[in-house]
């Protein structure tokens, strides 16, 4: 009995070690992210103000509807075989559904965002999400290949270090 409490004890403390572990490191991308963005768009401090509210609200929401997509995707592939047909379309309609949410939020976001960064900004914001998330991977890999570690630092030639 004493074996199992000490094994479950220890448990505990690494899944607790690596849930911090995963929580500075969101932490330390949201602050990469955060510089490329004031980086890319040049915000002024007044822009800045108006600008990362509107934008954190964005981000709150895009990220519920990417994880509401991502576990009803992975629900389906998971019980497929379990599942009646009636059971899998009404899966693929709330996939649907979330799409549709996410267009119409994009669409909300530009709106709010064109009047405080005007129209070239604009259209740079809406393709950096991709782009930043391009540059991470990249980064990733280079890291793997020369078997570096360590956080990266966004640096105002785009790459990061």
């Amino acid at each position: 009995m004493r074996k199992y409490l000490l094994l479950t004890l220890m448990l505990y403390g690494a899944l607790s070690t690596l849930t911090a572990q995963q929580g500075a490191d969101q932490q330390r991308l949201k602050q990469l992210k955060v510089a490329y963005l004031s980086d890319l768009l040049e915000l002024t401090t007044d822009e800045g103000q108006q600008f990362w509210p509107v934008y954190n609200d964005y981000d709150r929401q895009r990220q519920r509807i990417d994880e509401a997509q991502r576990n009803a995707l992975l629900y389906l592939f998971d019980a497929e075989d379990e599942m009646s047909e009636k059971e899998i379309f009404n899966r693929l309609q709330t996939r649907r559904t979330l799409a549709e949410e996410r267009y119409e939020l994009d669409r909300k976001f530009a709106e709010h965002v064109l009047p405080i960064l005007g129209l070239s900004r604009t259209g740079k914001l809406l393709g950096s999400e991709e782009d930043f998330k391009r540059r991470m991977v990249e980064e990733l890999r280079q890291r793997r290949e020369s078997r570096g570690g360590g956080g990266g630092q966004y640096r105002r030639d785009g790459k990061f270090r």
